[in-house]
């Protein structure tokens, strides 16, 4: 039986993720329930501010590998052929 090497997920995207669950989950309650603001601004303003921290996590995290020469791993799954 074949398998085939899927790539999935690497280090990188990994990091995204979790960075953007997190701001986006705190900007959103700080909005909705400390600001109380009305649902267009509870809608964008988080949005645009978890966006920013993705890009800068991933900017982050890849000078960070280039400086410790560190690879970025990429999670494979095995699919199996009949």
């Amino acid at each position: 039986m074949k398998s085939y090497d899927f790539g999935i997920i690497n280090n990188e995207e990994i990091i995204e993720g979790l960075v953007a669950s997190i701001v986006f989950a705190l900007t959103g309650f700080i909005f909705k329930y400390y600001l109380r603001t009305s649902y267009l601004i509870y809608a964008s303003v988080p949005w645009f501010i978890t966006w920013v921290f993705r890009k800068m996590s991933v900017h982050v995290f890849k000078k960070l590998n280039e400086e410790k020469y560190i690879n970025n791993k990429l999670y494979i799954a095995k699919i199996p052929l009949l």
